[in-house]
């Protein structure tokens, strides 16, 4: 049931906010706009459910973290060539 709330409350912001939006005939605000409502909408429901929380921090230490790593060992001479 309060899934069903955020979910409406979600949508209502979207309606609203990209109503605006499009008034003014801003694409890009507008797509901007959706990915973050959309990014906060999952962030609420995974903490509801106990999901999986994918955020920025996560994403940092999945994407770079491995690449930093596998440079410096390239830059200290461990190509293996």
């Amino acid at each position: 049931m309060l899934a069903a709330l955020f979910i409406a409350g979600y949508a209502i912001l979207l309606y609203w906010g990209l109503r605006e939006i499009w008034k003014k005939r801003r694409k890009s605000d507008a797509i901007t706009y959706g990915l973050l409502l959309g990014w906060c909408a999952y962030l609420n429901l995974a903490m509801l459910f106990h999901g999986p929380l994918i955020t920025l921090a996560s994403l940092h230490r999945i994407l770079f973290l491995p690449a930093s790593r596998w440079l410096k060992h390239m830059l200290e001479g461990g190509g293996g060539g």
